[in-house]
């Protein structure tokens, strides 16, 4: 049996947003999952960058993938620079040794840096890959009920 070499789309195995991931010898590594934030007063900074680690799996062929946030309005999270984030990265998958498994295997990280939440409510991470959406990730801002104690400022965020 021979190994396609034509163009097949993977399917999306995992979308985690989390504060760290990255690559050893072992593997890829999270911490963190993170799937939202809290804060006393909007517009809301978020302290550190957002990372959303993707896994891919079954495809052949190379892709174009690309994340985005969206406010609850639908329009691009802003960073400190008041400029809309979206990032894209190419994913190549390679055809499996076996030519009996689907496919092959790839995982892409994106990070976003100084975000800012200008309203409490849900955010939604797109992942797009070729131009399709290929899932919505809910992203949750929440305002407390009260101000939070002086000196009290947890790691997660900053107002």
């Amino acid at each position: 049996m021979t190994v396609p070499t034509d163009r097949r789309e993977p399917w999306l195995v995992a979308a985690l947003p989390c504060r760290a991931a990255y690559a050893s010898a072992d593997g890829y590594f999270l911490t963190e999952v993170d799937w939202g934030l809290v804060a006393d007063r909007y517009p809301a900074r978020r302290l550190g960058p957002l990372r959303l680690y993707t896994r891919w799996a079954g495809g052949v062929g190379e892709f174009t993938l690309t994340t985005r946030i969206l406010d609850p309005a639908g329009l691009l999270v802003p960073a400190l620079d008041g400029l809309g984030q979206e990032a894209t990265s190419r994913l190549v998958l390679q055809p499996a040794p076996d030519p009996a498994q689907p496919g092959g295997c790839a995982t892409a990280i994106h990070e976003f840096a100084e975000l800012v939440f200008p309203v409490p409510g849900c955010y939604w991470i797109h992942v797009i890959l070729d131009d399709v959406l290929v899932v919505r990730v809910p992203f949750w801002a929440v305002a407390t009920a009260q101000p939070l104690a002086a000196g009290v400022t947890p790691a997660a965020y900053q107002s």
